[in-house]
């Protein structure tokens, strides 16, 4: 008896050693995560990128990516629409902001870089485009840009296996101000509308694109809920920080495939709170515009 109780206890010792390893160790298998400490992201794109790049590696951080292994990098010009990008392409114009998104919202700046240099940095695994916001919902502003910003990544990017993807945006606040908005009426809904539609004739399409990143429905998502409301503007058009917890949220969803449950221990972020409604309703709004990208969801 004495030995078979010997056997247990080691058996219990053994049961619990594993048990905290799996807590401490192993939390991103646990998850369902995938192993966010090699993936290396760059967008080519303007203010509005860096809007939804802003808190991502705070969410990761959360979720046991190390901050120094992960690449969060932004190709900013302000306002700059896709034939600007293409122009710049062709020119190797040093016209660009080296934009590195750190912990805590931070971010550091390198000026007067090129878009070459930008995309031969690193072997990146995502590169992501985007439309000026003016011009989302605007389909003949598309081409042939989208064409020829491909061949260009396709062309310099170091990693032949480079996903490519396309940022989807958001139409503005109903009480915009942007110089853009009459083209959509000065109506969020036909703003939105448009930018659907535009994705769907001009950019689904394109077998070059790996994913589409849905976060102007994500927000739109948001909009319907009475917590949020059409409140996520800091000036109309970009986004405030819950506008971009949830864009960060919607492109850690799109690109790592994290299940938002992940996001239910994020309480505290940068200057200013989520509290557990937040993130309910966060959670529910990536959600539904991951599994619909073009149809808005009421709450």
């Amino acid at each position: 008896m004495n030995n078979k109780f010997k056997i247990y206890k080691l058996f219990a010792f053994a049961a619990l050693i594993m048990f905290f390893l799996s807590m401490g160790g192993c939390v991103n298998e646990k998850k369902g995560a995938p192993d966010v400490k090699s993936y290396r992201i760059l967008a080519i794109g303007n203010s509005f990128s860096e809007d939804a790049m802003r808190y991502m590696l705070d969410i990761l951080v959360k979720n046991g990516a190390v901050p120094d292994d992960v690449s969060i990098i932004n190709a900013y010009i302000g306002g700059q629409d896709l034939a600007g990008h293409a122009s710049n392409a062709v020119r190797n114009a040093p016209a660009y902001t080296r934009q590195s998104f750190g912990f805590n919202g931070a971010m550091t700046t390198t000026s007067d870089v090129t878009l070459l240099s930008l995309v031969k940095e690193k072997d990146w695994d995502y590169i992501t485009l985007q439309q000026a916001s003016h011009h989302s919902g605007n389909p003949d502003t598309f081409d042939p840009y989208v064409a020829d910003l491909i061949k260009y990544v396709k062309d310099n990017c170091t990693n032949p296996k480079v996903k490519i993807g396309w940022h989807m945006t958001w139409a503005y606040a109903q009480d915009s101000t942007h110089s853009g908005f009459p083209y959509y009426e000065n109506n969020q809904m036909t703003m939105y509308n448009a930018i659907i539609n535009t994705v769907q004739t001009k950019i689904q399409p394109v077998a070059d694109f790996d994913f589409i990143i849905p976060v102007g429905t994500a927000i739109q998502n948001a909009r319907t809920t009475d917590l949020f409301g059409d409140n996520l503007c800091s000036d109309g058009y970009h986004l405030n920080d819950f506008g971009r917890f949830i864009a960060g949220a919607m492109w850690i969803k799109k690109i790592y495939g994290f299940n938002t449950d992940v996001f239910d221990s994020y309480q505290a972020l940068n200057n200013f709170n989520l509290t557990i409604d937040h993130i309910i309703t966060i959670k529910q709004c990536v959600d539904d515009a991951f599994s619909n990208p073009f149809e808005v969801t009421s709450r």
